[in-house]
């Protein structure tokens, strides 16, 4: 199976449908958008951008699957998720568009996967000014992963093969994009205690913005090795990439195809 995986999209269907129509063209079935998706269907624009990306996904005979990040309308994920869930758990807001709930795991190509959404807003308290001067809802309280979603996920007791996220590892390199604020440095912790407990041979991230390849061994006392990729966001450069799962193989886009690990 090949999966495109995405970086964040906000809502921006003029960066998402060509990415769509690209996975179309080389007979991709399953996209993959790593957070900030952009479901903001408490206005007409959310409405059409849904619709928009449904009629990419069907005129390319795929289907659109997203990772929960902090730009999102988390009242309107929550009860999705849990009330229109599918066989293998996400819901379908779309015919061709589907919401993983915030925590989830499935197996795809006999791979397990798990995914761990959400992050920290640092533009919350200019979100949360803008709603009390009268503008629309933009800031959901429930944009985090809260401990109570990492003990469920150590409860699952499940080594993942692919770890798929919206935020970063709080070891992550290039430290310089890394938001200094409590808040921020928290939430990165709990990726990392998603990691220990899932182990994964291979982490995919979004929220940063920027490109990263890295082996991360500190988060587990270098007692295992994780080869993680961060994705860049809209239409950039690195903003997306082919995992081929039976492979391992990921190529970034417009590179060659290189090995995982």
């Amino acid at each position: 199976m090949r999966i495109m995986l995405v970086g964040d999209q906000h809502g921006f269907e003029q960066f998402l449908v060509p990415i769509i129509n690209e996975a179309g063209d080389r007979n991709i079935q399953h996209v993959v958008v790593l957070g900030d998706f952009g479901l903001w269907d408490h206005l007409q624009g959310g409405h059409l951008f849904l619709d928009k990306i449904n009629q990419a996904a069907i005129n390319n005979k795929l289907s659109v699957y997203a990772i929960g990040g902090n730009h999102e309308n988390w009242d309107h994920w929550n009860w999705y998720t849990e009330h229109m869930a599918t066989s293998k758990g996400f819901a379908m807001v779309r015919s061709r568009v589907l919401l993983a709930p915030k925590i989830h795991h499935w197996v795809w190509d006999n791979k397990q996967f798990v995914a761990a959404g959400g992050a920290v807003s640092i533009d919350r308290d200019e979100r949360l000014y803008d709603e009390a001067r009268g503008g629309v809802k933009q800031w959901w309280a429930d944009e985090q992963l809260w401990e109570e979603d990492v003990k469920r996920i150590e409860s699952w007791n499940k080594k993942a093969h692919y770890l798929l996220t919206h935020d970063c590892s709080n070891n992550t390199q290039f430290k310089y994009r890394l938001k200094p604020d409590l808040d921020s440095q928290i939430h990165r912790q709990r990726i990392d205690a998603v990691l220990r407990a899932t182990k994964p041979e291979f982490h995919f991230h979004g929220h940063m913005h920027e490109q990263y390849d890295w082996v991360n061994s500190v988060t587990y006392g270098y007692a295992h090795e994780t080869q993680t990729y961060g994705l860049e966001c809209h239409n950039d450069l690195y903003s997306w990439g082919i995992l081929d799962t039976e492979t391992d193989i990921f190529s970034w886009r417009g590179e060659n195809a290189v090995q995982l690990g």
